[in-house]
């Protein structure tokens, strides 16, 4: 399953991603909301995980 994860936590982003890539998912990590839009505008993605915390929340 292809996967995109928002979140601007380091430490966070770097448990899901080997969560997720332990169970045989491929993940794309965005730091930020604005490089999440930009990129998910152009791509596809089966599953989004998305940090509702994020400190650019103006990107909606």
């Amino acid at each position: 399953m292809r996967t995109a994860l928002l979140e601007d936590d380091p430490d966070q982003a770097n448990l899901f991603l080997e969560w997720l890539k332990s169970a045989g998912h491929t993940c794309e990590h965005f730091k930020s909301g604005k490089q999440f839009v930009r990129t998910v505008k152009h791509d596809s993605y089966d599953a989004m995980i998305l940090d509702w915390m994020d400190p650019g929340h103006g990107w909606l």
